[in-house]
């Protein structure tokens, strides 16, 4: 059949009616997919802000486990150490070895924190618990050493949250042929400047954990504020 004019006016009918659903149908292929991306983008969105909350707590709640651990460790037994054990007659002695998990928050998130953006931020939080562990191992391992002299070999001196032990030189010279006394001393005497050295390494840590954990989340609140 020709299509001519007669034939279309004859037939208008029938593209009134295709015309209509052409437009529907292109209308409809075109919001689709828009509708589509709309949704993507606000679901990825709302998952960013999700991501950046999450990270925002944990650093945050990192942060005062960080501050009370140092405190609790400073006020009991870390100032002293820096204040006092300067010499190289004192060893230290702890009546009492952690047995509870001090690092619940750290160890609850350390995905979170190994694989946050800020590297630099990041390898920090875990060398300064990585240390913090480590003084709990050398605190162990010096009791240890401890225990192998005898009550009478050293002068006890209380402070809070444990003992100073000073060696007597007169109970020194008495044992001078015990060679293995002698490396037992000696080693506890290593132990106390070990402990002394990561003390001050962890202050240094602490801080920097500090100041890098606030200037992080002041940008973490930042990007959540954009995108909401």
């Amino acid at each position: 059949m020709a299509w001519d004019i007669k034939t279309f006016y004859n037939n208008k009918e029938l593209f009134s009616g295709l015309v209509p659903a052409l437009i529907v149908t292109i209308v409809t292929l075109l919001i689709v997919p828009l509708t589509f991306y709309l949704t993507f983008k606000q679901t990825r969105k709302l998952k960013q802000i999700e991501d950046f909350e999450k990270l925002r707590n944990t650093l945050n709640a990192v942060d005062s486990e960080v501050a009370v651990l140092w405190k609790i460790y400073s006020e009991e037994v870390g100032d002293k150490i820096k204040s006092d054990l300067q010499g190289n007659d004192k060893i230290l002695f702890f009546p009492y070895i952690a047995t509870q998990n001090y690092f619940s928050i750290y160890d609850q998130n350390a995905i979170t924190i190994g694989t946050m953006n800020n590297q630099a931020l990041s390898k920090n939080i875990i060398w300064f618990y990585t240390k913090a562990k480590s003084l709990l191992d050398f605190f162990e391992t010096n009791n240890r050493l401890l225990a192998k002299i005898e009550a009478d070999v050293v002068n006890k001196t209380r402070l809070a949250g444990g003992y100073y032990c000073i060696l007597k030189e007169s109970d020194l010279r008495t044992a001078n042929n015990n060679i293995a006394f002698q490396n037992t001393v000696g080693g506890l005497k290593e132990m106390a400047k070990s402990i002394k050295a990561m003390t001050d390494q962890l202050e240094k840590l602490k801080n920097e954990v500090s100041s890098g954990i606030k200037i992080e989340t002041a940008r973490l609140d930042n990007e959540i504020a954009k995108l909401k």
